[in-house]
């Protein structure tokens, strides 16, 4: 008799759960398993970030957390819990959208830890290079005053006045080289440049000649020199260094020859145009352009031009220096430079510098 009232509870107590679990519909099953996966994910992604954390702690911890969470809500879905009334699945749809947000949240912070750690690996890089330039700069002056020593005694014993002159290039060469080794130690320990009234035009002038040796025989080289173009505050070696770069790059991009313009002018920035260009600002400033008629560059590679180690040419050809150090010479002088390129047309450069 005992069995049989037994029996008959169990039917009843099933009746009920029955009855409960009908209440549920599909809708409500299906927000509560979203709810819960996107949990899930979330609490998978915090244990992705575990690596940049530093600590396995804080990764564990998250994890642990929100997969509980998850679970929690995996077990009432698989209706071992029946989900309840409706505020319960109105709560439901809250957690998910939390969750959608934590993941966005997460997403976000992954991206900032990738971009932080980009940086610190770059400053790894312009650190050995500093370094290494630190270290060899001794004696790559050591080499240079041998030189300088010898053109000064052959000088004195030339009377020939075209050999006097090439060896007065050298020396002006061997000057230029120092100076260029200062500005890359420079460059390099982030040191402050020595400033004074600095005549671009004067500058552009007194490199002439060395430019024209760098260059090939078939591309022509042409200055547009503003008269009374007013000075700007600045540092004549890095000014130079600004202006070998440009002008080297412009070679390389014309193997079949061309011609490159080194042209100085007085400019008025309006609003429109220092809205239009980053870094820009209204007022009166000295303009150096720089422009070639070479190959050009393509739309992909404009863009990553300015950032240290990249290049385009081949191994042994360039180190993606020089580009990063003439727009870091420029933004030290208070400037900024806006390029235009077309390919198969030319690129040409211009560097703004506020008068003094």
């Amino acid at each position: 008799m005992q069995r049989q009232v037994h029996i008959m509870g169990s039917l009843k107590l099933g009746d009920v759960g029955q009855r409960q679990l009908s209440n549920m519909n599909h809708t409500d099953t299906i927000i509560v398993w979203v709810a819960s996966l996107l949990q899930l994910s979330v609490a998978c992604y915090a244990m992705r970030l575990n690596r940049h954390f530093g600590t396995a702690r804080v990764g564990w911890s998250l994890f642990s957390a929100f997969a509980l969470l998850a679970l929690l809500h995996l077990i009432q879905s698989s209706e071992l819990l029946v989900p309840g009334n409706e505020i319960g699945i109105k709560i439901e749809v809250v957690y998910s959208l939390t969750s959608l947000l934590l993941l966005i949240g997460l997403a976000h912070i992954e991206t900032m830890f990738k971009e932080r750690q980009r940086a610190e690996q770059q400053a790894q890089k312009m650190e050995v290079i500093g370094q290494l330039t630190e270290g060899v700069a001794h004696d790559f002056n050591n080499m240079l005053a041998v030189i300088q020593g010898n053109v000064s005694l052959l000088t004195l014993t030339q009377h020939d006045p075209e050999a006097v002159e090439e060896l007065n290039q050298i020396s002006f060469a061997v000057k230029r080289s120092v100076t260029l080794i200062q500005q890359l130690l420079t460059f390099g320990r982030g040191r402050s440049m020595q400033t004074a009234p600095v005549d671009l035009n004067e500058v552009i002038e007194n490199l002439t000649q060395m430019l024209s040796r760098l260059i090939k025989q078939s591309i022509t080289l042409q200055n547009v020199l503003a008269p009374n173009l007013p000075p700007i505050s600045g540092d004549v070696g890095m000014m130079e260094q600004v202006i070998m770069n440009l002008a080297v790059n412009a070679r390389d991009a014309m193997p079949d020859g061309g011609k490159i313009i080194l042209e100085t002018s007085i400019v008025q920035v309006d609003s429109a145009h220092a809205k239009r260009q980053r870094g820009a600002r209204v007022g009166e400033f000295v303009c150096l352009r720089v422009s070639d008629t070479g190959s050009g560059i393509p739309p992909g590679v404009l863009a990553h031009i300015f950032e240290p180690f990249f290049t385009t040419k081949d191994v042994g050809k360039g180190t993606g220096l020089g580009l990063a150090m003439v727009c870091e010479i420029v933004k030290e002088h208070s400037g900024w430079v806006e390029v235009s390129s077309q390919v198969g047309k030319g690129t040409e450069f211009m560097l703004y510098f506020p008068r003094t």
